[in-house]
């Protein structure tokens, strides 16, 4: 398999397990945290917004390349990925106001907390079944080495090495 493939999973499966900790906090499954609910989100913001999104943009502009009959699927991914933005930001705005008022409004917190949990779930799942498939049989080697020599991202600040602490503190705060 494509290495670039290979990370933009491995960073699914770990968004995944942040998305399970959202999960267990906003519905009632453990005591909620919104310390750990602004690091998760915090999170949000920046690698998979900054890093890993613009990594699936480029394979997108590639497939649209080579056949032009999947431009609108590409461009509702990239809509969803604004749209995941926009979710993400509200999402950490009533975390923050929370977090100010030493209190939340249960059913705000579950209503917009499971939006940005059920449309994130979906987007990657749509990309694990169709996007990520799609692009290992259409792109030549070449495009692929192309593709990597373009991406100029850092090591995943929570997930790896540099990270590693500070994610073992959100896993020792949170069971999933």
């Amino acid at each position: 398999m494509v290495g670039m493939i290979d990370v933009l999973q491995q960073e699914h499966r770990d968004i995944a397990r942040l998305l399970d900790m959202v999960d267990q906090q906003i519905n009632g499954k453990v005591a909620l945290d919104l310390d750990l609910l602004h690091e998760i989100v915090e999170y949000c913001l920046t690698y998979p917004d900054q890093y890993h999104h613009p990594k699936e943009d480029l394979i997108y502009r590639a497939l649209c390349q080579h056949d032009q009959r999947v431009e609108p699927a590409i461009d509702d991914l990239e809509a969803e990925h604004e749209e995941l933005a926009i979710l993400t930001r509200e999402f950490a705005a009533l975390v923050e106001q929370a977090r100010a008022a030493g209190a939340h409004h249960p059913l705000s917190f579950k209503e917009l907390g499971q939006s940005f949990l059920d449309f994130y779930r979906q987007h990657m799942t749509k990309e694990e079944q169709w996007f990520f498939p799609d692009a290992l049989k259409t792109l030549a080697p070449e495009e692929w080495s192309d593709l990597e020599a373009e991406v100029t991202d850092p090591t995943d600040p929570l997930f790896h090495e540099k990270g590693a602490d500070r994610l073992r503190s959100l896993l020792d705060r949170a069971t999933i």
